[in-house]
């Protein structure tokens, strides 16, 4: 019988999935409780229980210890994103200790794995905590077959994938029906194309409602720096900071010329693993654009989106400081948009789009523009969506998509999302859930359990 570990990050799974005798060891974080949960999930384990936040800190080495630490460090020494998984949670001072911590790390997930043989890994979205991280890498490299649970197109739909490097999508057979596929990937398609104010999520539409078309509204901003749960002083430090970024931006950012020829880049939210550590190479975003400015002609011009929850949030220069803007806007022919447009308008007017691998593309795509992605999404066979590799590649295809030649056509963008439905688990839904997070958490449980349920037959073929 296949033994199986979990690690559910914030999903709330129910006990009586870990109930089952293979299950032989999960992994508890301190993030299990879930956003849209009230108590904190209980999970009950007929083996033992452990905590990434408070692995053991020591192991006896021996022979098979060595090699395995050898083969395992060779691994994550040549992993740039473990790195930039330890910088981003910690301070500066701190990243002095790195290889201290990822040796320690290492070696208590080599300790937990020898202890309590595994067959199966399974991770509720692609690891981006350091230990979880670690231990997902340390597990693959000693021969533990990794399966991820992963959003698709749909927001609210899930997918099973072989690997934490982005492999291939796994098999289950789902239970859809032709007519229930067609419609709706047909209602999705027509959601998208339809009125933006329609079409963004409630979080989104509720942040319109307080905040206008501006990235920054003093009022709100000053009560959230008064509440901030560090206490005032750093609250207040916090919003004006925030403060001077924002009106750095102003003056930096300009007014949309929708005659001009121009591509739109829609920067992400950090920090989030949409970016780190499925952006891979360009989770630094800066680069990207770097990369972006180099193969479009001179005369094109690069408006940046930035991602409103960024200035609308406690100031973290990690992320985003002066310097950040200071040198993306040196950059020649490049400018920040200064309002929050219509991301449908800029989308249609738009030579293309482009983002690390943001949803956007699949907005991008489902209109009729064609999208540029740079990380490991979703989208490689999404018709209309290129990857960055793709356009380096090959020197002239940047000037043909420009060019109009490559667009999505209507009929294959329907197959695809088509097959995207028919290929995931969730229920069906209505256009005002599809961001909704308990149907999303309901997904992850549906997959979960065919998974367990399925195991032996799936294992055998990974």
């Amino acid at each position: 019988m296949t033994k199986i570990c979990i690690i559910p990050g914030n999903i709330p799974y129910v006990d009586s999935y870990f109930s089952n005798k293979n299950v032989s060891l999960i992994l508890v974080g301190d993030k299990m409780l879930a956003q849209w949960s009230q108590s904190r999930v209980v999970v009950k384990s007929l083996d033992k229980i452990i905590d990434n936040t408070g692995l053991p800190t020591e192991y006896d080495l021996n022979h098979e210890v060595s090699q395995a630490y050898h083969s395992v460090m060779s691994v994550l020494m040549n992993d740039s994103a473990v790195y930039h998984i330890f910088e981003r949670k910690r301070k500066l001072g701190y990243l002095k200790a790195f290889h201290f911590e990822l040796s320690k790390a290492c070696l208590n997930c080599i300790r937990i794995i020898f202890d309590n043989p595994v067959d199966v890994l399974i991770s509720h979205n692609i690891p981006h905590e350091f230990h979880t991280y670690v231990f997902c890498a340390t597990a693959e490299t000693l021969g533990v077959k990794i399966i991820v649970l992963r959003q698709n197109e749909y927001f609210w739909r899930v997918y099973a994938e072989n690997g934490m490097r982005f492999g291939d999508k796994i098999n289950i057979p789902s239970s859809c029906n032709i007519e229930s596929v067609k419609n709706s990937a047909l209602q999705f398609i027509a959601h998208k194309k339809g009125d933006y104010d329609q079409a963004i999520t409630k979080l989104e539409f509720a942040l319109k409602q307080d905040y206008g078309d501006s990235l920054w509204n003093t009022k709100i901003e000053l009560k959230k720096a008064l509440k901030n749960k560090g206490g005032i002083i750093r609250g207040l430090y916090s919003f004006y900071k925030s403060w001077v970024v924002r009106r750095y931006f102003i003056e930096i950012s300009k007014n949309v010329d929708l005659n001009a020829k121009f591509i739109v880049f829609y920067l992400h939210h950090q920090a989030e693993r949409t970016t780190l550590p499925e952006g891979g190479l360009y989770n630094q975003q800066y680069f990207a654009l770097k990369v972006l400015r180099g193969i479009l002609p001179k005369d094109v011009i690069i408006y940046i989106k930035e991602h409103p929850r960024t200035i609308r949030r406690d100031y973290n220069e990690k992320y985003r400081g002066l310097d950040f803007y200071k040198e993306l806007s040196e950059i020649p022919n490049v400018y920040f948009v200064n309002k929050l447009d219509n991301d449908f308008r800029l989308i249609d007017e738009s030579l293309f789009i482009a983002s690390v691998r943001g949803s956007v593309t699949v907005e991008a795509v489902i209109r009729g523009k064609n999208a540029v992605y740079f990380g490991n999404g979703p989208f490689k066979n999404m018709p209309g969506a290129y990857s960055i590799e793709m356009l380096l590649t090959n020197k002239g295809f940047i000037n043909e998509i420009i060019s109009g030649l490559h667009k999505p056509v209507e009929e294959d963008v329907q197959m695809y999302f088509e097959q995207a439905y028919k290929n995931s688990f969730g229920q069906e839904a209505k256009p005002e859930d599809y961001s909704n997070v308990e149907l999303l958490g309901a997904s992850y449980k549906e997959l979960l359990g065919e998974l367990i349920h399925n195991m032996d037959d799936i294992y055998s073929k990974l």
